[in-house]
This record gives C-alpha cells, sequence and structure tokens, in this order.
C-alpha cells in the first residue's frame, strides 16, 4: 500500500509504501529511483513534504512521515534522519506542516491531538478522545486547526482560548479532511460512503451521493478551486462546490493517498494495490464575447470562434500550462517560467 505521495519540484513525485522503500518517480520520463530504505518495523501512514516557498532556493527536501509505531520521523531527501519523536501511543496516523512551515500537528490512534515546533519538539495537546482521530488539517492562516473524531469534526483556535467549535459531519467515522488553502472551506469523507462541503463555521454546503466504498482520501488542490475524492477504485474531480467535474475508474484498490503539484494543474495518487498514478487537468474550458478557449493537453490551447464552425487557431507552448485567463481581447497562458500575453 502506498500510505503517501508529495511533490519535490514540479516533476518529481516522492512515495512511501509499506515495503518501507522511497521512491523518486520522474513523471517526465516516469522511471523511478530508491533514495531511501528504512527498516523492516518502518510502516509509514502518512506523509507530508515540507512547504516549497520555505526553502532557500525553492527546494522542498525535507518532509514528514508517520509511521505506525506511533513516531513522527523528519526526514530529508538524502537520507538524513534529522528527527524521531515518540508521539503517539498506537499508530500515529497523519502528520501535516502548516503553511509556513513553523509548525506541524498531529494524531493518532490513542485519540490524542497534538502540535510540534518544526524541530520536533511538543508545543501543546490539542485534544484527547477515547478513540482514534484519523486526520487533521490547518487552516491557510495557521490560526485554527481542524480534526476529526468519529462522525464528529472539531476547528481550535489557536489565537483565542475558546471552546472548539464542534459538529456532527457524518453519519459513520470520518477517515479524510482537508481545508480550502484559500478560503473558508473544508472538505471532509467518511465510512457512510459521502463526502461533503462544510464552511468554516461548520454550515453544510455540498451533500455529495452515497458510493459504494467508504471515502478514503480527500485533498485541495493549491488555488482552491478544485478538489480530489478518493474511493475504492475511483477518483473523482470536484469544484469547490463540491460538483463534479470528472470521474475516473482505476482497477487499484482504495486511494489512500492524494498529492497536489505545486502549480495545481498535477495530482499524484498513492493506491492500495502498491501503484501510484500520475494524473493532471485538461479540458479546462473559458469563454469570451464569442470565443472558447480549450486547454486539449498539457501543452496546448485551442481558441474557437463560436460564431464561426470554421475558425480555429492552435496554440502550442513548450512547458506545461498552469494558468490560462482572457479578458479585454487578450489571452495570458502562464507556464512554470514563462508568461504567454496573445492578442
Amino acid at each position: 500500500m502506498v500510505f503517501g505521495v508529495g511533490w519535490i519540484g514540479t516533476e518529481s513525485i516522492l512515495s512511501a509504501a509499506d515495503d518501507h522503500i522511497f521512491l523518486l518517480t520522474n513523471t517526465a520520463t516516469n522511471e523511478s529511483q530508491q533514495i531511501l530504505s528504512m527498516q523492516e518495523t518502518f510502516f509509514p501512514t502518512s506523509l507530508h513534504i515540507f512547504p516549497r516557498s520555505q526553502n532557500k532556493g525553492g527546494q522542498n527536501d525535507v518532509f514528514v512521515v508517520s509511521t505506525s509505531d506511533g513516531k513522527i520521523n523528519i526526514l530529508s531527501r538524502s537520507g538524513k534522519l534529522e528527527k524521531v519523536v515518540d508521539a503517539h501511543n498506537g499508530a500515529a496516523l497523519c502528520a501535516k506542516w502548516n503553511s509556513d512551515g513553523t509548525g506541524l500537528l498531529t494524531c493518532g490512534e490513542d485519540g490524542f491531538v497534538k502540535m510540534w515546533s518544526r524541530s520536533g519538539m511538543l508545543r501543546s495537546v490539542l485534544a484527547q478522545f477515547a478513540t482514534a482521530v484519523y486526520c487533521v488539517a490547518w487552516d491557510s492562516t495557521s490560526s485554527n486547526v481542524l480534526y476529526c473524531n468519529a462522525d464528529t469534526c472539531y476547528i481550535k483556535s489557536l489565537k483565542m482560548q475558546v471552546a472548539p467549535l464542534k459538529w456532527k459531519a457524518h453519519d459513520g467515522i470520518i477517515l479524510c479532511c482537508d481545508w480550502n488553502p484559500t478560503a473558508a472551506l473544508i472538505v471532509t469523507g467518511g465510512e457512510d460512503l459521502k463526502f461533503k462541503v462544510w464552511d468554516g463555521f461548520g454550515q453544510i454546503l455540498f451533500n455529495s451521493s452515497v458510493h459504494d466504498y467508504p471515502i478514503t482520501s480527500v485533498s485541495w488542490n493549491t488555488d482552491g478551486s478544485l478538489f480530489a475524492v478518493g474511493s475504492h477504485n475511483i477518483l473523482r474531480l470536484c469544484d469547490k462546490s463540491g460538483w463534479s467535474h470528472s470521474l475516473e475508474k482505476m482497477s487499484s484498490g482504495s486511494v489512500m493517498s492524494l498529492s497536489w503539484s505545486p502549480d495545481g494543474t498535477q495530482l499524484a495518487i498513492g493506491t492500495a494495490a502498491g501503484l501510484v498514478y500520475h494524473a493532471h487537468i485538461i479540458d479546462k474550458r473559458l469563454t469570451y464575447e464569442e470565443f472558447e478557449i480549450v486547454q486539449t493537453q498539457k501543452t496546448v490551447i485551442e481558441v474557437r470562434d463560436v460564431s464561426n464552425d470554421v475558425s480555429k487557431e492552435t496554440l502550442e507552448t513548450k512547458e506545461r500550462i498552469s494558468r490560462i485567463s482572457i479578458l479585454y481581447k487578450f489571452l495570458i497562458v502562464v507556464t512554470s517560467s514563462h508568461i504567454y500575453i496573445y492578442r
């Protein structure tokens, strides 16, 4: 099983599985190399890469891995084990950096939710329950944290000494949650076979239809406009209001982990069958006056004149397109290192 995936740059996927090996896969060549091999008692449960913008030179080589023996491991890509912390009794189930990399949030089978410093020093115990906490998340400002126990969600403020906001979110155990990086929107998934979208006050905004299997993973993309939902043999892409735009049927068991690339256009998917999938968004559509702009491939855009069936122009870039926008008769196309402006 692949329990953790993450991006190093925009071309490499780091993955951690129960075979005790860390692999780095180049998405351009589809070649994988082993960068770390751990002892046979090392069973990862989650992986989160240090926020990219906080590293010198922009490289994100440090990552945190929670393991089934209750430990939190801070490692580097070079193989150096920076810190090992005995964080939980039983398995440590999830570990998440905050947006600026100054704090770390963990939860485990022992029902504890804990906050740590960048160096792995315990700052505070945020919550304690009788049963396991499966997921935690930070808000975009790192001033509130979200954690879920059984069928209930909790939002705790780190700035004010007030009781946590709580609400019953699902009819079964909540397995996964994520907080929109740009807005007060939360997505949760659970054993009641549903995913739901909430605002920052616990008011429901979207309630999905019942799936065939539990929802095992959810993840917002980097600009907060889309989120991915993983279940058994299913990957779904939704906009922030909850409406589904794409449904991919796979044959790799449950989706155990999801991670968006820094530009928000690619998705890494870790599965129960031990496979790592790489997906990218295509068929983005914009309309402006009589024009329709469609991204048909990673590097190709078609501009169509809807008033004339024959009129069509194809624009191609050398690098993967991350953003397109049109207004005032100008089309702007953004790639990883260039901005193209068409009139």
